[in-house]
Parts: C-alpha cells; structure tokens; sequence
C-alpha cells in the first residue's frame, strides 16, 4: 500500500467539502470575492504610488474635449 502525503489527504477532504456541502461552498465563494476585492484594491494603491501626479491632479488635467468633430 502506498503512503499518502498528508498535503494529499488535506486537498481531498476540501474537494469532498466543497462537493458535499453548500455552507462550504458559499465560504470560500464569500473568501474569493473579499479576497479578489483585496488585491483589486492594493493594485491600485500600488498604481496610485508609482504614479508621478495624485488622481486628483490627474482628474483636472483631462481634457475633456469630444474627439469627434461636430462639423462634417
């Protein structure tokens, strides 16, 4: 008989868990999308760093011009 690692044996009770049982599933639905949330947010702290101007800055410098001419 072989031996089973127990990182194995651990992944396969999760994959029961989540087959079997709702309340399983909605947790670790509820933990991707805080946790999609999450890294969404620190992507755009981390774009807000590297970035030379602030938003805010950034917002009154847009021209806001239409890009289509009226005049045909």
């Amino acid at each position: 008989m072989k031996s089973k690692s127990l990182f194995g044996i651990i992944l396969g009770a999760a994959a029961l868990v989540l087959a079997v049982s709702p309340e399983g599933r909605k947790a670790v639905r509820k933990f991707a999308v805080k946790g999609t949330g999450a890294w969404l947010e620190m992507k755009d702290q981390i774009k807000e760093a590297a970035s030379p101007f602030p938003s805010e800055q950034m917002e009154s410098m847009r021209v806001t011009e239409d890009p289509i001419p009226k005049e045909i």
